[in-house]
């Protein structure tokens, strides 16, 4: 039986019935990646729905002249790589990349498609994750259209506070400062800068390979003064 502490992690298991839960038990597998490690790739076909259980994975691509964008961070308690299952013929359109050492928990697509028709409530979780998903996506669009340094850097740590799309999230945010660069895609000097900005603010503290994080309402109010 899965345990209680699991079960908080990851709350779309509580709307399963017992021979659901049973299945879905039987049927995960657990992943260990490495720093840097791919968790899968652009134009692969799916095979796995994904948890991340610890560590911190980014979704990001690389053009052919070698310019990296980063399109969201996937960190603990958080699942990804839905939209390719749910659309069976559609293969990935990002890397998913360990940014450190990472445990992953995977469910087969064939039992991901299974839940998917037999249970309305996992139905709904997933639809609605998709479509939280597609607004963090247009809600980044914005951000590096439209914000300065400081907003953008305050809407990459306010947005990891989405109730949907990373439950249980601690203020204590685990986040290095290369990694919020590698998830702006700012230098490592206008990340530190923007980070002591936010420091000086009130809004977060800053502490080695952590940022806690103070005042979220005004983070998010910086991040969403989307046409300043």
């Amino acid at each position: 039986m899965l345990s209680n502490s699991f079960m908080n992690n990851f709350p779309w298991l509580e709307c399963l019935e017992p021979d659901e839960l049973s299945r879905v038990h039987q049927d995960l597998t657990i992943k260990q990646i490495a720093k840097n490690e791919y968790v899968c790739r652009k134009g692969e076909m799916p095979e796995f729905w994904y948890g991340v259980i610890s560590g911190l994975i980014k979704a990001t691509n690389v053009s052919q002249g070698g310019k990296s964008i980063t399109y969201m961070a996937i960190p603990s308690g958080s699942w990804f790589g839905e939209s390719p299952l749910v659309r069976k013929e559609m293969v990935r359109s990002y890397d998913a990349i360990a940014m450190r050492d990472s445990v992953l928990i995977c469910l087969p697509k064939d039992t991901f498609h299974w839940l998917l028709n037999k249970n309305i409530h996992f139905n709904h979780y997933i639809i609605n994750q998709i479509n939280e998903r597609l607004f963090h996506f247009i809600s980044m669009i914005e951000s590096e259209r439209f914000l300065d340094t400081n907003s953008r850097v305050a809407k990459i740590i306010s947005g990891l506070f989405n109730q949907h799309l990373y439950p249980g999230q601690s203020t204590a945010l685990k986040l290095s400062q290369e990694e919020v660069g590698f998830l702006t895609g700012l230098s490592r000097q206008r990340t530190n800068m923007a980070l002591k900005k936010l420091e000086a603010l009130g809004y977060i503290k800053i502490s080695y390979g952590e940022v806690e994080v103070s005042d979220l309402e005004s983070l998010k109010k910086m991040g969403d003064d989307t046409y300043q």
